[in-house]
């Protein structure tokens, strides 16, 4: 099994695929629109509990030999160098880093003796990754309708839930 994990500001795509990449099962999360850059600790929470159904499957199943947790690290999370630390998009990108980082941890932690690899590729590593295997252009669009042309069952998606868990099944591919 191979967990793709998409952690967002203020939304957070999952999606668990079997090692053949059918897809098991999908989710998003969706915290309180006021905490993007405000509480960040009450948004973990509501991020860890969203994600609970998903650790717990990879857990249940552990006669599975190999599983496998792709997070996304936030590409852009250095930035807030150049901005100063007081702009929201620091604020973003720390807060957005912090959501990876906290996920990370609760997944060694949760999932220690059930998982042989934690990865953490940036957008561009991945993207790039899963556009030569498959052969196309390397932005979202073409990798986006790629996922779905491969997994027909998320045309049903909301329009906000739709990328990040499109992303979330491209991480767990990548994985």
């Amino acid at each position: 099994m191979i967990l793709g994990i998409d952690p967002g500001l203020a939304n957070v795509g999952w999606a668990l695929l079997a090692s053949n990449s059918t897809l098991h099962s999908y989710g998003y999360i969706q915290t309180a629109k006021q905490d993007r850059t405000g509480d960040a600790a009450k948004r973990l929470a509501e991020v860890m509990y969203g994600l609970s159904d998903a650790l717990r499957a990879i857990e249940a199943s552990s006669g599975i030999v190999e599983h496998t947790v792709v997070i996304e690290w936030p590409g852009g999370a250095g930035g807030f160098q150049r901005d100063g630390a007081a702009s929201s998009n620091a604020r973003a990108a720390i807060q957005t880093s912090t959501t990876a980082g906290s996920v990370y941890g609760a997944a060694y932690w949760l999932l220690r003796g059930h998982t042989e690899r934690i990865l953490t590729p940036a957008p561009v590593t991945w993207r790039t990754a899963l556009a030569r295997a498959w052969s196309i252009q390397r932005d979202e669009t073409a990798i986006h309708a790629t996922i779905l042309q491969r997994h027909p069952q998320l045309a049903s998606l909301k329009k906000k839930a739709g990328p990040h868990v499109r992303d979330a099944i491209g991480l767990a591919e990548y994985g």
